[in-house]
């Protein structure tokens, strides 16, 4: 069995709420954040907050259970980080306008890359309907597994699953027939 499959089966979202949901993909966005700040030291303090806002904003969500304002912007922030960093390397020929230093190899952009998709996707978890949000809450967990494993901290995994246990206490999803 393979160490992804096997960190799988700890995992299961369907026994979170959606605002667990979203409490658990800022975590582990917020987990994940030193692999971006780490791949992409020299990246603009524009960039980083890109990533902090994002992160914070679906924190702030999921305490206040209710959609921040400023996620749409935050997650597209962010977004437009993770592809700004892997745009170079992935079209060395191409001339960019106002080139911005980028990681300095591929791997490296790809790792910071991932970390600020983690942070993207708990801002969109956090903007999405409820009915919605487990298949995008995946998405964020599948980016956060692939920054872990391909930075090779498969130690942070065992805090990903403390915070998924803390969010199943703190946000459990209600059975449909406990109404009252």
């Amino acid at each position: 069995m393979s160490w992804r499959i096997e960190i799988l089966m700890d995992i299961n979202l369907k026994k979170l709420s959606h605002w667990g949901r979203v409490a658990f993909a800022a975590k582990c966005a917020r987990r994940v954040q030193p692999i971006f700040v780490e791949s992409w030291p020299e990246s603009s303090a524009a960039r980083r907050e890109s990533v902090e806002i994002a992160i914070q904003l679906s924190e702030r969500s999921a305490i206040e259970r209710r959609p921040i304002e400023g996620l749409k912007a935050a997650a597209l922030a962010a977004g437009i980080t993770a592809g700004s960093m892997l745009a170079p390397h992935l079209y060395p020929d191409h001339v960019f306008e106002n080139p911005e230093v980028v990681p300095a190899t591929r791997k490296s952009a790809e790792l910071a890359s991932l970390a600020v998709k983690s942070a993207q996707m708990a801002a969109e978890v956090a903007i999405s309907d409820p009915d919605n949000s487990f298949a995008i809450a995946i998405e964020a967990y599948d980016v956060t597994i692939n920054a872990i494993r391909d930075a090779n901290r498969q130690g942070m995994m065992e805090q990903i699953e403390v915070d998924f246990r803390n969010c199943v206490r703190e946000f459990p999803r209600q059975q449909w027939w406990k109404f009252w």
